[in-house]
Order: C-alpha cells, then sequence, then structure tokens
C-alpha cells in the first residue's frame, strides 16, 4: 500500500550525532522526511558540529528506559534507525556493562517503546 499522510514521514535516528547518523540524517532531510536525532547528553554547543541544523534533537540516554519511552512516544516516528553505540572500541572494552546496556538492552527498550506506541495509536 503506498503512503498516504498528510505529513512528511518521521523519522528517528539514535545516535544522530556520530558520522553514520548524521550522514544518514542529511539522505532522509533530502528525501522529505522529518528527522528527529537523539543524543546521550545535552550538547555543549546549540547544535552539534556535524548534525545538520534541520534534525530536532532530543536527549535520551538508551541506558534510562524512560528516557527511551518518552522520545518515542514524543516524536511517534514512522521509521526508527538505532545507530546509538560506543564512540570508542577502548571504552567498550573498560566498560562492557555500560556498552551492553547500550547496544543491546538499548535496542529492546527502542522496540518495546515502538510497539507500546503502535498499541496505543493502532
Amino acid at each position: 500500500m503506498p503512503w498516504v499522510h498528510d505529513q512528511p514521514r518521521r523519522a528517528l535516528i539514535t545516535g544522530v550525532a556520530g558520522q553514520d547518523g548524521s550522514y544518514l540524517a542529511e539522505l532522509l532531510l533530502g528525501r522529505g522526511l522529518e528527522v528527529h536525532g537523539t543524543l546521550r547528553r545535552p550538547p555543549a554547543e546549540p547544535h552539534p558540529l556535524h548534525v545538520p541544523a534541520a534534525v530536532q534533537l532530543h536527549v535520551a540516554d538508551l541506558e534510562e528506559p524512560g528516557a527511551v519511552e518518552r522520545v518515542v512516544a514524543e516524536v511517534a516516528p514512522d521509521d526508527v534507525y538505532n545507530l546509538a553505540g560506543s564512540t570508542s572500541v577502548a571504552e567498550s572494552w573498560s566498560q562492557p556493562a555500560s556498552a551492553a546496556a547500550v547496544m543491546g538492552v538499548g535496542a529492546v527498550r527502542i522496540l518495546e517503546a515502538a510497539w507500546q506506541l503502535q498499541e496505543q495509536t493502532g
């Protein structure tokens, strides 16, 4: 079935400030999508250097279940791209529980929040 909607598709990119996240944001914006992105912590400047200005930013640490649920409910995305993860291989080895919480459990939290939103909105 073709997409029928009076609003542009809405995408949520976790890890939008990373290299791949920023490139994906540019691609999706170029295709006419409304793009939202998550950051683990509030940015030091109004908009991170590598994130396109049209991206709507949200602070959500994937280690915090409430934050993930809040952002997914707030954005109500049509598409979700999970690119969040450790920025350093050395950090992921020195803090394996945190790396697993973000890259493993964080993905499950995103899916669960999306399923809950789908149940609520039908």
